[in-house]
């Protein structure tokens, strides 16, 4: 990524976390579509980061 913040998901129904930086990380979470996801973003860029990762999934995540 080309963000400095950190970046964590955080699967809603099991408090499991990862690294929204690696997609090995994002892969632990085994969310399929309908789990709830909560995003987690700190650091200097950190709007601009949450706003690339909302485009992401209302992109549908290039697959719609």
């Amino acid at each position: 990524s080309g963000f400095k913040s950190s970046i964590k998901l955080v699967r809603a129904d099991t408090a499991h976390s990862a690294d929204a930086k690696s997609i090995l990380n994002v892969l632990t979470l085994a969310a399929s579509k309908g789990v709830v996801l909560e995003v987690e973003v700190d650091g200097v860029d950190e709007i601009a980061a949450l706003d690339a990762i909302n485009e992401i999934f209302r992109s549908g995540f290039g697959e719609m």
